[in-house]
């Protein structure tokens, strides 16, 4: 028992951060979908993707974005199609 004037102790409390980048594989994962549709998706410029130390590494935010974007446009019955080609530099 703490004597009444003694303030109490306070744990610290665990705080989840997301990575700000995923790799190819981790982006897949987080999806649920295979790598190789992680990149027809960067390739159709449905998902931007960024090039850090030869690495192809996709924002945690712009993985959101893709599913609000289709989650989206399957509530309003559209579908989403791209005439632009996104390519990565050196790919």
């Amino acid at each position: 028992m703490q004597p009444q004037n003694t303030p109490s102790r306070r744990e610290p409390t665990a705080v989840h951060i997301p990575p700000l980048v995923l790799d190819r594989n981790e982006a897949a994962e987080a999806l649920r979908i295979s790598v190789r549709k992680i990149d027809y998706l960067i390739s159709r410029g449905d998902l931007v993707a960024t090039r850090i130390d030869g690495r192809v590494l996709v924002a945690w935010a712009e993985l959101q974005r893709f599913v609000t974007s289709k989650s989206t446009a399957e509530a309003t019955g559209e579908t989403e199609s791209r005439s632009e080609v996104f390519q990565l530099a050196g790919t």
